[in-house]
């Protein structure tokens, strides 16, 4: 499915808890099951914790409002591994940040080998959790601010490391039809700068027995020729968003 990056604009955006569970026929949940355990019983270290799937986009001219059911990772990564049809796919519902150094380079980030998908190149971010439910709706912006400080280690609420954070896209389409909510956000470190910070507070998180979501950064200057370079030359797998992202940086 093509991917759509959806300018949000001045639309109110609202994400709803619209059931408590995603309901699913048995053999679905069997086929599940299974492929959970055989997942579990090889090399992957995996959490079953909960994950929010779509089930519903209502968009009018003032506001977007997605609907969603709890269910849980198995059902993800069974999306995520293909053997689901597609109508039973979680789509799973996360944030996601654009990030930019003083010296305008786009900040990426490597994902490290313990993640579902190793070796992936992605923005910051992560799912929204039933943790940031709060009377019935979840609080997105909350949920990107927590992600970029696991992640990036940044306090978008101090204007010494983030000088802007808003809202920009809404993510739609791809392969397993996933849902990002989309964060821009400067900060006030250059590449150089905010490399050594990163591998700093890495180090560090790895001394406190963690495990980093992100094995190291991966920097794009944002000229047309520089972007097309690394598109036509990086051959690491990346979100199924980033092409698209880079695309419409490159037209800038």
């Amino acid at each position: 499915m093509k991917v759509v990056l959806d300018k949000i604009g001045k639309r109110k955006l609202s994400v709803v808890l619209k059931k408590r569970t995603s309901a699913l026929p048995k053999n679905i949940v069997s086929k599940i099951e299974r492929h959970w355990s055989d997942s579990i019983s090889g090399k992957r270290k995996l959490f079953r914790g909960s994950v929010l799937c779509a089930v519903s986009i209502e968009k009018n001219k003032s506001s977007i409002r997605i609907n969603v059911a709890e269910s849980d990772y198995a059902h993800y990564l069974a999306t995520l591994d293909g053997i689901l049809p597609k109508k039973y796919n979680c789509r799973s519902v996360y944030t996601s940040i654009i990030l930019y150094t003083t010296d305008n380079f786009l900040v990426l980030g490597e994902m490290d080998s313990h993640n579902s998908v190793p070796g992936q190149i992605q923005c910051p971010g992560g799912g929204i959790t039933m943790e940031d439910l709060e009377n019935g709706f979840f609080d997105f912006k909350s949920n990107a601010v927590k992600e970029l400080a696991e992640e990036f280690y940044l306090d978008a609420n101090d204007p010494a490391q983030i000088t802007y954070f808003e809202l920009k896209f809404l993510k739609t389409g791809g392969d397993i039809n996933t849902i990002g909510i989309m964060f821009e956000a400067r900060t006030n470190f250059t590449k150089n700068k905010f490399e050594e910070f990163f591998k700093k507070k890495r180090k560090e998180e790895i001394a406190s027995r963690k495990n980093p979501e992100f094995k190291k950064l991966v920097f794009v200057y944002q000229s047309p020729a520089k972007i097309k370079h690394f598109l036509k030359n990086d051959p690491r797998s990346k979100n199924d968003y980033l092409h698209l992202l880079l695309k419409s940086l490159q037209q800038k």
